[in-house]
């Protein structure tokens, strides 16, 4: 009896981030997790996988489970069987089932923000404005924000008179595709004086925190918006967050993405911290990894009794 591991090495994580020009400062974490797993090793048959080292997907295999960090919390790891909550979102309803922890915002708060923040707040133009939260290479998700989605959200702006703030990720390269989309529509006359793109000088926090709506693809930037309690909106049907969240085709169906209430955002906060994640820096994150390697490996528990 031995699992089976394809684990990631803090090298390699550490590589694969340097090579995007993505922060680095969380690989600790990735390290405390792996020898969490080995300590586990010689308890459970089955496999554990980085959830990127697996060659097919989606696997119906419940003996596989995938691990990684989420986004944008890095300490809140996942491991689920079957690419549950990592690609497979068929059950995203069982949040409601939870009951409310209501002191887990704490375990959030200060923990929402992967990439070094500046800390000069810079003046915002606008009131009233809408957030776009772009990413640095939305171009690998199946279903890619293009020209189009842009195009519309500007016209959009344009015919509502609604100011929209395009907010660069912070580690978006000069020929990131999105850019060339931005300035190809400059150049032709679409970017209003009530449109914006921002770059990394702006503090996510801030512009969030000043906009009465939140846009993405898929960012976990929507994530942070919906733990200030704003109306989010994402144009990709399945995140971390699209469970309470308004999944959108068009700006004007995104437009009418409403704020939820503060007992469905604490419960589903609590369920996501206390089901669906493991939190690597609690004093029982092995004694939690162990309890679902129990349920997945020993008694094979149908995903509903999981999360």
């Amino acid at each position: 009896m031995a699992l089976s591991t394809n684990l990631i090495s803090v090298q390699d994580w550490i590589q694969s981030r340097e090579l995007h020009g993505i922060e680095t400062k969380n690989s600790e974490l990735i390290r405390n997790a792996n020898e969490a797993i080995l300590s586990l090793k010689e308890k459970y048959t089955g496999s554990v996988v980085y959830y990127k080292y697996v060659k097919t997907e989606p696997h119906n295999s419940r003996s596989i489970i995938e691990y990684t960090e989420s986004s944008p919390f890095a300490r809140m790891f996942k491991a689920s069987p079957s690419g549950y909550y990592l690609y497979n979102f068929q059950l995203n309803d069982l949040w409601k089932r939870q009951l409310i922890d209501y002191g887990v915002e704490k375990h959030f708060i200060g923990n929402t923000n992967k990439y070094t923040q500046p800390s000069t707040l810079y003046d915002i133009e606008h009131d009233d404005y809408v957030l776009f939260c772009m990413q640095s290479n939305a171009s690998r998700i199946n279903h890619p924000f293009n020209i189009r989605g842009m195009y519309d959200i500007l016209n959009w702006s344009k015919e509502t008179k609604t100011p929209v703030y395009f907010k660069a990720h912070p580690h978006m390269q000069e020929d990131s595709h999105l850019l060339k989309m931005w300035n190809k529509l400059n150049q032709a006359g679409y970017v209003t004086d009530i449109t914006r793109m921002v770059g990394k000088e702006y503090q996510l926090d801030h512009l969030i925190d000043n906009s009465k709506a939140v846009w993405t693809f898929s960012s976990g930037a929507g994530f942070q918006a919906v733990l200030k309690n704003k109306p989010v909106a994402h144009f990709y049907e399945n995140t971390d967050y699209s469970a309470i969240a308004h999944y959108a085709k068009t700006p004007e169906d995104a437009s009418t993405a409403k704020q939820v209430g503060d007992e469905d955002r604490l419960r589903f906060l609590s369920w996501y911290y206390h089901k669906l994640t493991i939190d690597v820096t609690s004093s029982n994150f092995i004694e939690r990894l162990d309890e679902r390697f129990d349920q997945v490996f020993n008694h094979e528990l149908p995903i509903d009794k999981i999360f």
